[in-house]
């Protein structure tokens, strides 16, 4: 393996360093108590309070994570293509051109998928509300370099649903998936008791008649 083949080996390791510790960061911001939060802003902790400040605005938050994401996977799998290729045909002559790229291929993306998302946050999920309040700071500075971005995507996205008569970027969800995503919530630790229980009334109330309200 030459110079050339170390250093991308290298810049790879540090790239997925990066990815992972972004899905840790992620992992624990999406996944932190909010009443937890709120008790710790009221408190005056200043952490907490950018937390909520944050995910409330959840559409730049998830805009930055893909954005960043994308570009980390494409810097992966570009240094691996182009630089790792012809150390793995000079270690194995037999493969072509085309085996030795898909093989490339597969082996960086389950690297990464394995060790640069699954692990780090599942690790930020455990640990979410002390995590978040650590991962904040750089996070915010992420979201505010790529709000440019996030807002052009947001005015294309849009854009693009107002040709379908659609002006806003809603997704169409059922009931069924909204409680499932609730329990899934409660049983994680993200959504209280008391938060459950409004929700599902609410639900409930939907399906309740006007003459069953008034008696």
């Amino acid at each position: 393996m030459g110079d050339d083949s170390l250093s991308s080996l290298l810049t790879i390791f540090v790239l997925i360093t990066l990815r992972a510790l972004l899905a840790l960061a992620f992992g624990a911001i999406n996944n932190v108590r909010h009443t937890t939060l709120r008790a710790k802003a009221e408190n005056g902790q200043k952490a907490a309070a950018q937390v909520l400040a944050l995910t409330e605005n959840n559409t730049r938050l998830q805009l930055t994570y893909q954005i960043t994401t994308l570009l980390l996977h494409f810097g992966i799998a570009g240094l691996a293509l182009l630089n790792l290729t012809d150390a793995l045909r000079e270690a194995v002559p037999m493969l072509s051109l085309l085996v030795a790229h898909s093989l490339m291929l597969v082996l960086t993306a389950c690297v990464t998928l394995i060790l640069g998302e699954l692990v780090p946050e599942a690790i930020g999920s455990a640990y979410a509300n002390t995590l978040a309040l650590w991962v904040i700071m750089p996070v915010h500075l992420l979201v505010l370099v790529f709000s440019p971005i996030s807002a052009g995507l947001v005015i294309v996205s849009k854009w693009l649903s107002s040709l379908f008569s659609s002006s806003d970027l809603v997704n169409i969800v059922t009931e069924e998936e909204i409680m499932t995503m609730v329990e899934s919530g409660h049983s994680g630790g993200t959504i209280e008791e008391e938060e459950k229980d409004m929700i599902f009334s609410v639900l409930q109330l939907g399906e309740t008649y006007a003459s069953e309200v008034m008696i």
